[in-house]
């Protein structure tokens, strides 16, 4: 048979696309969901047992978001001259490398250093690549499977975090950190293993590229969204570019900041270290569901609405961590803050893709990942040093507010550009 160089049609039956997003979620659930998600369990034994200043421990978190952030700003050339497989198996050596390194640290500058490495790891294993070939496999239902991807590490946080805790307990710190890396980079290469770039690749089409026959509408409508776009050269062209890369930066500011200092914030309120955990418990629950949510609102309305209803929640956030008193306050805002809380992962692969299509997505988005870096970052240490100074996050999380709700605001001038085509 003569090959025309064309993708075959949708066959009916399996769709192999469903084999890249497992692969995909592996990926993301055990980076983020193991080699995340417990961190802090480890601030207070690693300190104990090295002599270590807590606070200077905890900055290997600070360090990991700027390993995030210098891996992001680049993996989009990376792939391009590399490949994205090749740039996969790069993470997961990089993210086994750092947890192996974690588990013979001594001191501070070498657990910064393995925190570096483990950032640039992420950076090339989850968000962008898991968006990446989302957008490359499914041209329909795009935000729901990336909400199911992404709530895996949501999922996997709950389920590993006593795991890790028993580990530390019975067999020590040095040997969670080495049992970790070594799951996080076997479960990664299978992950890879599976992966394809793109459909074309296997001569077939993105999910939903082809409709019945006579629905040549809902054709075209997955064919745009299958090819249409631009460079990153053409982006930075665009106003609504450099908006979005500053309000990457200031939600992520606002609305991280909730989350670390969140069990801190509630003690003081008054309530029970026991009560804290669970109210911790709902938020990672109720996350898996709240970001298959977004997904689907982002399907059927658009990243729009999204967007607008992210940071409304991140303001209600902010004023509920103020006034969590009792327990009933408590659940409000762990339930409140588990819809903010996707602002840091899944919201901004969406709104980059509703602006700037899929022509170069990871060249794009990785910029924009790196600047949400910026955000959390800068977000963690400025309302550090204001508990520092006031003694007390009521500023801080006033501080969060505000930002929140110039986010809101000025992100309806960020779409209203995009409206406009600019």
């Amino acid at each position: 048979m003569e090959n025309s160089g064309m993708a075959a049609p949708e066959k009916k039956g399996f769709f192999y696309g469903w084999i890249v997003a497992l692969g995909a979620t592996a990926m993301f659930m055990t980076c983020f969901g193991l080699g995340n998600s417990p961190g802090s369990l480890y601030i207070k034994p690693v300190a104990e047992d090295l002599g270590l200043d807590r606070g200077l421990f905890s900055n290997v978190f600070s360090v990991w978001c700027l390993g995030i952030m210098v891996g992001g700003s680049f993996m989009g050339a990376l792939v391009k001259k590399a490949g994205l497989r090749t740039t996969l198996i790069l993470g997961a050596v990089l993210c086994g490398g750092g947890f192996f390194l974690y588990s013979r640290c001594n001191s501070l500058i070498m657990f910064y250093a393995a925190s570096a490495i483990f950032g640039v790891g992420c950076a090339f294993t989850t968000t962008v690549p898991a968006a990446t070939l989302i957008n490359s496999w499914f041209a329909k239902k795009q935000g729901l499977i990336l909400g199911v991807v992404m709530a895996s590490s949501g999922a996997a946080g709950a389920v590993f975090t006593p795991v890790v805790q028993n580990w530390i307990n019975t067999i020590g710190w040095r040997s969670s950190y080495l049992y970790t890396g070594i799951i996080i980079f076997a479960v990664c290469m299978a992950g890879i293993a599976a992966i394809r770039e793109k459909p074309e690749d296997m001569g077939l089409r993105p999910y939903g590229f082809d409709e019945a026959e006579n629905n040549t509408a809902a054709k075209s409508e997955a064919s745009r969204a299958a090819v249409t776009g631009l460079t990153l050269r053409e982006a930075k062209g665009k106003p609504s570019f450099w908006l979005m890369l500053l309000l990457s930066i200031t939600l992520s500011f606002a609305v991280l900041p909730l989350s670390v200092n969140a069990a801190a914030s509630l003690s003081d309120n008054g309530l029970p270290d026991a009560t804290v955990a669970r109210l911790l418990s709902i938020v990672w629950a109720v996350l898996v569901v709240t970001k298959i949510m977004w997904g689907w609102v982002n399907d059927k309305l658009g990243a729009a609405w999204v967007y607008s209803l992210i940071t409304i929640l991140t303001c209600l956030s902010a004023l509920l961590a103020l006034n969590a008193v009792n327990a009933a306050a408590g659940v409000a805002f762990a339930i409140i803050f588990a819809g903010a809380f996707p602002a840091t992962t899944m919201l901004w692969p969406l709104v980059a893709k509703s602006f700037f299509g899929n022509k170069d997505y990871s060249g794009i988005f990785g910029i924009v990942f790196a600047a949400m870096q910026v955000g959390f970052v800068g977000g963690i240490f400025v309302v550090g040093q204001m508990y520092d100074y006031y003694g007390n996050y009521k500023n801080a999380f006033l501080l969060c507010l505000a930002v929140g709700a110039f986010s809101a605001v000025a992100g309806m001038v960020m779409f209203r550009l995009r409206k406009a085509g600019h």
